[in-house]
């Protein structure tokens, strides 16, 4: 999945959007306010507010635009539009900051708020080219980490890898016996993994879908107890017999959530998906998976494999 990245601009840097994205259109899905982004019957801001969640990244331009009196001082500047300030502190409070990028014309003075921040400047089409580098180079290192955003995702895989996955690894560690339908496996010895499967598909009900998965690969229940619960986990009994590997296959439900989240930003009032809510869930599956990735490369102890399947 590519990330999607929001261009904002007023209409006078509207050739510089396009440059930006021409520049990183090949690593990155962008959007600029031109290519349909506003939906109609609908104010502008509020398209803003609610096309914020399905985007990873925002990048605005400040232009020089206005000329700005300042009375106290009967002097003028060259200022950025107030519009793209909105826009951008908007994006910032929803993305983070460390997700939004200013690319600011050097000719224009900037609001003493965002003072303290290292921003983008240029003067001509090179220096464009040379903020854009940057800002991959960025984008690259924050691929490596998960921070807490608007939508739950992050917050939810924490929770899932902690409460769930990483009690279930330690558990199964020192697992010695397991029951199935009456029959006792000594399991002492085996090979164990825990293996997490995510449909491809967020239209789906995901319940019904990890039902009838567990059901067609002919997957069984187990109890193990967890430091305060006991759980019930689904294994491989074939796996077992065959190949003496204790393999628990498991599908988070607890991403039915995030979907739910976005439903309410949307203010969803009716049935069935648009092209942005789709798409704003495959995001939350995104960063789930990511932030599930990042929490294993520092646990050398949970042996996990990831996948996502296409069907059942």
């Amino acid at each position: 999945m590519k990330q999607q990245i929001f261009i904002g601009s007023s209409s006078e840097t509207e050739h510089i959007a396009e440059m930006v994205k021409q520049k990183l259109q090949s690593e990155f899905e962008c959007t600029t306010w031109k290519d349909h982004f506003f939906e109609l019957n609908e104010s502008i801001y509020k398209n803003l507010v609610k096309n914020s969640i399905g985007f990873s990244y925002a990048i605005f331009i400040g232009g020089a635009d206005d000329e700005v009196w300042r009375l106290s001082q009967m002097v003028s500047k060259t200022g950025i539009r107030d519009n793209v300030y909105i826009e951008y502190g908007l994006y910032a409070g929803v993305l983070s900051p460390a997700h939004s990028f200013f690319i600011i014309d050097k000719r224009c003075s900037v609001a003493t708020d965002l003072s303290g921040i290292t921003l983008l400047y240029y003067a001509d089409e090179n220096d464009v080219a040379v903020c854009c580098e940057q800002i991959k180079n960025q984008i690259e290192q924050e691929e490596k980490i998960s921070r807490i955003q608007l939508l739950p995702s992050t917050s939810l895989a924490i929770g899932y890898y902690e409460n769930f996955l990483k009690q279930v690894c330690q558990a199964i560690y020192t697992l010695e016996v397991v029951e199935i339908e009456g029959i006792k496996y000594n399991v002492k010895d085996t090979f164990k993994r825990l293996h997490m499967v995510l449909p491809s598909d967020t239209l789906m009900d995901w319940k019904s879908w990890a039902e009838v998965y567990y059901r067609k690969n002919r997957l069984e229940n187990i109890e193990v107890m967890l430091p305060l619960r006991y759980v019930g986990l689904k294994i491989n009994v074939e796996k077992l017999k065959r190949e003496n590997e204790l393999h628990i296959i498991d599908v988070p439900q607890t991403l039915r959530s995030s979907f739910k989240a976005v439903d309410l930003v949307l203010e969803k009032a009716c049935v069935g998906e648009t092209d942005f809510s789709i798409r704003a869930k495959k995001r939350e599956v995104y960063n789930f998976i990511r932030t599930i990735e990042n929490l294993k490369k520092e646990d050398a102890f949970v042996d996990l494999i990831l996948q996502i399947d296409e069907g059942i």
